[in-house]
């Protein structure tokens, strides 16, 4: 039995409405909840470190990043992003996703050889 009660259960057939590009139906869902006053707790990303790095760094370590990944043959999937834009702005959805910023931050604030732990709230 499907419990409508679940967040989960909406954030499912919100994504199953986007990936067929029914941006109208997912909407239209995520307005319904929001009138049911139901609420999706927001992911994020962290790493355990005991620093704090500079933006400036941050924002250079990113783009080095990208551009390694380029340079190995990293293009990313656009079909994954499900959102009801352009696919170039999916791409940067995709760039600056909340995990590059934790794997990046843990790596400039961190020595080198040391373990860094990415954990997600999905």
């Amino acid at each position: 039995m499907i419990n409508l009660n679940n967040m989960r259960v909406y954030v499912i057939l919100s994504n199953a409405y986007a990936a067929a590009r029914r941006w109208k139906d997912t909407a239209r869902l995520r307005v319904s909840v929001r009138n049911k006053g139901m609420k999706k707790t927001p992911a994020c990303s962290w790493t355990e470190i005991k620093s704090h790095p500079y933006r400036l760094r941050i924002n250079e370590a990113l783009k080095d990043l990208f551009e390694r990944m380029e340079q190995e043959g990293y293009v990313p999937t656009t079909k994954e992003a499900l959102h009801d834009v352009e696919d170039e702005q999916k791409k940067n959805l995709l760039h600056y996703h909340s995990g590059r910023f934790a794997i990046v931050f843990g790596a400039i604030s961190t020595p080198d050889g040391r373990t860094i732990r990415l954990i997600n709230n999905l």
